[in-house]
């Protein structure tokens, strides 16, 4: 099992499957970073988007615009 973090409405479609395999090359987190422990419902696998929108949340701390959100995902 994992969780997929996935741009909505990205300029390409995301894979979110058990391989982890998506054009974007996603990062796999292993560890909450709060608690330092392995995540329960399995590794976060945080996908890319296409349009760059996380450099730009990362920067200002706010969304780019509604449209373009994140969508959680749970594989199993």
């Amino acid at each position: 099992m994992s969780v997929h973090v996935i741009p909505i409405n990205d300029e390409r479609k995301h894979f979110a499957g058990p391989s982890y395999i998506c054009w974007c090359r996603p990062r796999i987190e292993w560890l909450d970073p709060k608690t330092n422990l392995p995540y329960p419902r399995g590794p976060m696998v945080v996908h890319n988007s296409a349009d760059c929108r996380e450099v730009s949340e990362q920067v200002t701390g706010e969304p780019v615009s509604a449209e373009q959100k994140w969508e959680t995902v749970e594989v199993t």
